[in-house]
């Protein structure tokens, strides 16, 4: 019973104050090379596992970013670079480094670094040359035919500017309603002025079928102040047929009055010669005689 008691008073006590338990510990890096081109850089890593101290770095025809660092269950990474394409080597080492069981570490690796050469630059491909077509040697034309495909080709560029654009189906109504409103305005006829309202009538609502109306509506004014024509006509010839029978008439008063002067002028002439022919003189034997006629 005794016994009993005493192993279970050891089970309290180990369970009461446990024992820490360390793994081994050590300090260790990722490779032992090291290989990148000329002009580039290399990389390794150093690690504490359970363990702590410090651990110096050097390099041999090479270069190494960190010469000493210090380590506790942690780790670093070492970059390395050279100069030139070749090889070299890095010295890792502990110094005052130990387990954490207190155990002393002696390490000591060698990475071997190769650095190798840039690749030559290769020769960008040049285009190489194309020969150039030739042309080909034409038969000569005669001197008529080369002034004849001579002006046709400079007909042709005039020929492309005096192209007017094609006009739209709205384009040709309008160009179309104001001919005949023109028209109209010429003639004064009412045929003219129907077919042109009804041109007009088909255009769309804007300002210029508005000035048309107009238009249209003074030439039906001017027919309508007309009643006295005999046909729907009543143009501006009416008026100068007015104007040149005046003048005719004029003319004709004027070369009445100068034929009556005229003739006024011939009679008293005549009269002035007739009586100096016949009229007899004083003392003569005629009136001598026209007297006793007279008498008796």
């Amino acid at each position: 019973m005794k016994k009993i008691k005493y192993l279970l008073a050891c089970l309290l006590l180990i369970l009461a104050f446990p024992l820490n338990v360390f793994a081994e510990g050590g300090i260790y890096v990722s490779t032992t090379s090291i290989s990148f081109t000329e002009g580039g850089t290399g990389s390794f890593s150093i690690s504490a596992s359970n363990a702590a101290g410090r651990v110096n770095i050097s390099g041999n025809g090479v270069s190494v970013s960190q010469g000493s660092v210090w380590l506790d269950n942690s780790s670093t990474t070492i970059t390395v670079s050279a100069g030139s394409a070749g090889s070299g080597t890095v010295n890792v080492q502990c110094v005052d480094a130990s387990t954490y069981e207190e155990e002393d570490i002696n390490c000591n690796y060698t990475i071997y670094v190769t650095v190798n050469a840039k690749p030559a630059p290769q020769p960008e491909p040049q285009p190489q040359p194309q020969p150039q077509p030739q042309p080909q040697p034409q038969p000569e034309q005669p001197k008529e035919e080369q002034k004849g495909e001579e002006k046709k080709e400079e007909e042709k560029p005039k020929e492309e500017e005096t192209k007017e654009p094609e006009l739209t189906e709205e384009e040709k109504k309008h160009n179309k309603a104001v001919d005949l409103v023109k028209k109209a305005e010429l003639t004064k006829q009412q045929e003219d002025v129907d077919a042109a309202k009804k041109a007009v009538d088909e255009l769309e609502l804007n300002e210029e079928k508005y000035e048309l109306l107009e238009r249209l509506l003074k030439v039906q004014e001017q027919i309508n102040k007309c009643p006295k024509c005999e046909t729907t006509k009543c143009t501006s010839g009416n008026k100068l047929w007015k104007y040149l029978s005046i003048v005719l008439l004029i003319l004709l008063i004027i070369e009445t009055i100068f034929i009556v002067i005229r003739e006024k002028k011939y009679r008293s002439s005549t009269n002035d010669r007739i009586i100096k022919k016949d009229y007899p003189k004083k003392g003569s034997k005629k009136e001598k005689e026209e007297i006793e006629v007279l008498d008796k």
